[in-house]
């Protein structure tokens, strides 16, 4: 990769200085447009007892579709802040993954009560995230849903009080969770493996979909790329996406991965579906993305979403993720990945 111009160093440098360029950059091929801003979208969902409420599935829809177009992290920040009271998913996520200091001094890592714990997102997809709150419930027409990270358990708006029982990490339904008065969905994902593993070796913890490389070590951390890419079907809505994390952990003591900032990530390759034109002839179409972020941890991406219609037919999703965890070339990893659903 061609990376090591003077301008990109320049500009990396002026970066961290600044102390909060952490959004996409000038080649970000996918910002659609900087003059929709979220704020004057005119119909905000409404927050009834903790949870967004739509009053229709077309609402939810809309909404979505216009955050697909505007997901920098500082739009969906942005739209969260302008519902008082509202708390996402995505927040309380973020907390977690963040919460270790992050100053660059090897000896000060701050414990948490949940070291020794791998943190993987309930909600891979970021505007889904977004939109639950966080005991990961939406209300949509007469609906609410609450999303853990095996199933999605529905209920009309009269018997929700049934889903404050359900925890998200549940990892199967149980007998109280059965009857006519809730519908269960498991989330597919299509994956090798749903166990997350507790063991450092990146070998031991690939899944489908996803690559894993070790990056220079500290005297007292290690330091890892992640790239994943997600075909997720949630029973309302199938979205497709890809994420690259720059990850930390103590190499003693209490130990858990956390997120770590680093000069330069950025996510590149294609994302191709399947889809019946007006003609009803299957035809493929390609889209490009190119990512690119300074001084910072993540990039998330939802490249499409499906509506629960089956309007895309399969998709195929090849990523490479990069990572340059200074300005030393020695610091410069990469991994690639191929994810495919109907392909």
């Amino acid at each position: 990769m061609k990376r090591q111009k003077v301008i990109t160093i320049l500009f990396s440098a002026l970066c961290v200085l600044i102390a909060g360029c952490d959004s996409f950059g000038t080649n970000d091929s996918l910002k659609l447009s900087t003059v929709n801003d979220i704020t004057s979208y005119p119909d905000l969902p409404k927050l009834e007892n903790g949870r967004l409420t739509f009053q229709a599935s077309a609402d939810f829809n809309t909404l979505f579709d216009h955050l697909i177009e505007n997901q920098d992290p500082s739009d969906l920040e942005e739209f969260e802040a302008n519902i008082k009271g509202f708390v996402s998913l995505r927040t309380i996520t973020n907390r977690l993954l963040y919460e270790m200091a992050d100053d660059g001094k090897e000896d000060e890592v701050g414990e948490s009560p949940l070291d020794n714990q791998e943190i993987v997102r309930i909600v891979e997809d970021p505007i889904l995230e977004l939109l639950l709150n966080q005991d990961g419930e939406i209300q949509i027409s007469d609906s609410v849903y609450k999303v853990t990270r095996d199933y999605v358990y529905g209920v009309t708006a009269e018997n929700a009080e049934i889903l404050s029982r359900i925890q998200l990490w549940s990892s199967r339904p149980s007998k109280m969770h059965t009857g006519g008065d809730i519908k269960i969905v498991k989330v597919d994902r299509s994956i090798a493996s749903e166990v997350v593993s507790k063991s450092n070796s990146i070998s031991d913890i690939q899944g489908r979909g996803e690559c894993w490389v070790s990056m220079p070590e500290g005297p007292r951390r290690r330091y890892r790329l992640k790239g994943s890419s997600w075909i997720n079907n949630w029973g309302f809505t199938r979205t497709f996406g890809s994420e690259l994390e720059v990850q930390q952990i103590k190499k003693r003591g209490f130990r858990r991965w956390y997120h770590h900032r680093v000069a330069e990530i950025n996510m590149s390759g294609t994302f191709s579906k399947k889809v019946d034109n007006e003609f009803d002839v299957q035809i493929t179409v390609h889209a490009s993305i190119d990512l690119t972020k300074y001084n910072a941890a993540e990039i998330r991406r939802t490249h499409e979403r499906d509506r629960g219609k089956d309007d895309i037919l399969g998709a195929n999703i090849d990523m490479t993720f990069y990572a340059l965890k200074t300005q030393d070339p020695a610091d410069e990893v990469t991994c690639s990945k191929t994810r495919s659903w109907n392909w």
